[in-house]
């Protein structure tokens, strides 16, 4: 057989088997026949070897089947959302995160949360925030207080001493609202009371005030001031008054320090007295005189015990600032106020301290008979009248109708002499009458002197020496004397 020959047998054949296998239709399962890659549909025919629908899986997202963990890795499992093929994959194990406790750890600076996993790691560790704390106890002047405070974070407390009072107090005018205190108003700062005025007196007073004013700016030592407290007039401390002082209360004995100036410009105008005043008694402790001449100055006036006092003055005061110091429970009880005089033949009230007189009194060649009894009120308050040419700033007052020994004044003369009495009635609306008696009890004037709404002075010659008492004899009240004068008669 020849080439050409075996060619074409062999094609014959070949195409032979094409007809007879192009009449076959495989069969395949209807399940899926898989791998780790693929699915398929496998045949059923006797070409087992056959597949249809080959396909790599479509895994979807997967699910967690064991949780990682800081100790252990976890798992996740895939599924194929043809074939439902699986596999697993690996979770990597958790970094370790630390865990605090909820509640806060604390000492006496910070306060942080611990961590409860083992380590010595904390969370939110800060300073305290300190609340404005409460007085737990508070301080005296012998001894300190004590002030709690509490974290506004974490609660953690501590306590701090409060220091001891300080036996000191400060009044600057810069510390008070620049304007008028008007009448019956009381304004209080750092322990002093500014009382302006008795808003029940008649209403021709009722104009009275203080003002603080800032049109100033004054030097006293080292002190500079911007502010003052202008009186604008004197003081009244009278019983059931209060005008124009300035109140504080001490416990013990020491003195006040005022910066403070005459209110006038005018030199010719009389110095103003400044006076320390209790106010349970009446009773002066100190006084100082400032003229328009001394300017701005400091002048101190003592305290002899503990209570509450009066800052007062007799005329119109510019005061910038006021400093009480005292030693707390140190007195002098048995302190009582100086009553001399310059001249023992001439009295003039303005030379002594208020007070209230609860026993009589000598003063020169006077005698201030205050009497006993619950009725007691022969007193000196301050006062301001001027009469033929001396200013006065304080007055006696009688009280009421006297007696030899109650409520009037003995005067004592060594021989004849003309006795001058400046006086005035203590209502501003009702004269009295008086006299001078000698020691029989018998009157020296033959009539009664007509004491007038205003000052004016009272005048008896006497001929022999001895004592001679002034008192009230009508008009249903008393006097208020402002001096006496003995002038002995020239032969």
């Amino acid at each position: 057989m020849n080439k050409k020959t075996l060619l074409m047998s062999i094609s014959a054949l070949a195409l032979m088997c094409s007809v007879a296998s192009c009449g076959h239709e495989h069969e395949f399962g209807s399940s899926w026949e898989k791998d780790a890659t693929h699915h398929w549909h496998a045949a059923v025919c006797e070409h087992a070897e056959e597949v249809a629908d080959k396909a790599a899986h479509t895994w979807d997202a997967g699910t967690v089947t064991k949780e990682a963990t800081e100790e252990a890795k976890g798992e996740k499992t895939f599924k194929c959302t043809v074939c439902s093929a699986t596999k697993t994959e690996e979770i990597a194990q958790l970094a370790h995160t630390h865990k605090f406790a909820a509640e806060w750890s604390k000492d006496a600076t910070h306060h942080w949360h611990a961590a409860t996993c083992g380590h010595e790691e904390v969370d939110s560790k800060a300073e305290h925030t300190w609340n404005e704390g409460t007085v737990t106890k508070q301080p005296t002047l012998s001894e300190a207080g004590e002030k709690e405070f509490k974290c506004t974070e974490c609660g953690q407390e501590k306590v701090e001493a409060v220091p001891a009072l300080e036996a000191k107090l400060v009044l600057n005018a810069s510390d008070l609202e620049v304007g008028d205190i008007a009448a019956g108003t009381i304004v209080e700062s750092n322990g002093f009371t500014l009382i302006s005025d008795n808003p029940a007196q008649e209403a021709a007073k009722i104009d009275k005030y203080f003002t603080v004013s800032d049109d100033v700016n004054v030097t006293i030592g080292e002190e500079k001031f911007t502010q003052r407290i202008k009186t604008n007039g004197g003081s009244s401390t009278k019983v059931g008054t209060e005008e124009r002082v300035i109140s504080f209360t001490t416990t013990g004995q020491g003195k006040a320090t005022v910066y403070l100036k005459h209110g006038s410009s005018d030199e010719s105008k009389a110095p103003a007295k400044i006076l320390l005043i209790s106010s349970e008694n009446g009773v002066q402790h100190d006084a100082a005189e400032v003229a328009v001449a001394d300017g701005a100055v400091a002048v101190e006036l003592e305290t002899h015990y503990a209570g509450k006092f009066y800052l007062a003055s007799t005329d119109n005061v510019s005061i910038y600032k006021i400093v009480v110091e005292w030693e707390d429970g140190v007195n002098d009880f048995e302190w009582e106020p100086p009553l001399e005089i310059a001249d023992p033949n001439f009295l003039n009230v303005s030379e002594l301290p208020t007070q209230i007189f609860e026993k009589d009194v000598t003063i020169g060649n006077f005698v201030v008979n205050a009497g006993v009894g619950d009725e007691q009120s022969v007193t000196i308050d301050a006062n301001k009248k001027t009469f033929d040419g001396i200013a006065y700033t304080a007055r006696l007052k009688l009280g009421g109708l006297g007696t030899e020994d109650y409520r009037s004044v003995t005067i004592n003369v060594d021989g004849p002499a003309t006795i001058l009495i400046v006086v005035c009635s203590s209502s501003s609306s009702a004269e009295r009458t008086a006299n001078l008696f000698d020691a029989a009890g018998n009157a020296v004037a033959d009539t009664d002197a007509k004491v007038t709404t205003g000052l004016i002075q009272l005048i008896f010659d006497v001929t022999e020496a001895g004592a001679y008492n002034f008192r009230v004899t009508g008009g249903g009240g008393g006097a208020n004397i402002y001096s006496i004068a003995i002038e002995p008669t020239v032969a």
